[in-house]
């Protein structure tokens, strides 16, 4: 009888921790993974890939990803989100998750619209391969790349600027304050190729 009682008891006191709703994994130890032996690897990358790691760990965000030029895998930056369970983070804007770029070039924040691949990290392989079996964010999500209009409304963006900056140069060329560093965004930065600076 105390035997039945006790198994009763024990099962009750357990019975409520069989429905607490999981928390969602935190990616950062992959992501920090991939940034180290596969997207910024080298001596070369040395200076970024510390600067990238550094916003990694400062982010109290539990998600990454990693934003890739196109499917050759060339870095271009380092974005940090938040998922809200209660709305799918899909074509919502910024009620669902908000995309915010931690480190490196490219928009300051991306809509879920404008992703076109979705890729995870293999720990074991030290790659990333794209994941066709999704068209929206989730915990499982390491990298992606971004409709190539999205890189290009960025280059028109800063050709703009930049020959606004021209205009301003030349305008003030007696005061010698002419010089502005201007981010394309499609491969300038630190990745790849300089950035330009535009003398009037």
């Amino acid at each position: 009888m105390f035997f039945i009682v006790f198994i009763t008891v024990f099962v009750i006191a357990l019975g409520p921790r069989l429905f607490v709703k999981p928390s969602s994994k935190s990616n950062k130890n992959i992501v920090e993974n991939a940034l180290s032996h596969c997207c910024l690897a080298g001596l070369v990358n040395q200076d970024v890939k510390c600067k990238a790691l550094e916003a990694l760990q400062k982010s109290s965000s539990k998600h990454f990803v990693v934003l890739f030029r196109d499917v050759g895998m060339q870095y271009r930056g380092l974005y940090a989100y938040n998922i809200n369970h209660n709305i799918p983070c899909s074509d919502i804007g910024t009620r669902g998750c908000e995309i915010v770029r931690l480190h490196g070039v490219g928009p300051k924040v991306v809509e879920p619209k404008q992703i076109e691949k979705f890729f995870k990290y293999n720990s074991g392989a030290k790659n990333f391969f794209e994941v066709t079996s999704t068209k929206h964010l989730s915990a499982t999500i390491d990298g992606v790349t971004l409709y190539g209009a999205v890189w290009q409304k960025g280059r028109h963006l800063a050709v703009g600027s930049a020959a606004a900056a021209a205009a301003n140069g030349i305008a003030n060329a007696g005061t010698g304050s002419g010089t502005t560093a201007v981010d394309l965004g499609n491969g300038g930065g630190e990745f790849g190729r300089s950035k330009k600076n535009l003398t009037g």
